[in-house]
């Protein structure tokens, strides 16, 4: 949800439930075109999805019990 919202973020190509080493779970993005370099909003906006995951399992589950 985080990388629909925040600007400059590569569009999710797919997202899988089964769990797969040690990943329980799986958002993967796909570039629209080659990058050689990555603006700040771009990484900024990648940090932001990343963070998305752990912030949702600290509202849910409370801060002591984040699995990430």
């Amino acid at each position: 949800m985080v990388g629909r919202l925040v600007p400059e973020h590569d569009p999710v190509y797919k997202v899988s439930i089964i769990p797969r080493g040690r990943a329980l779970g799986v958002t993967m993005y796909l570039p629209e075109q080659d990058r050689v370099s990555m603006s700040r909003q771009h990484l900024e906006s990648m940090i932001s999805s990343l963070y998305g995951g752990r912030l949702a399992e600290e509202l849910i589950y409370g801060p002591e019990k984040v699995s990430t």
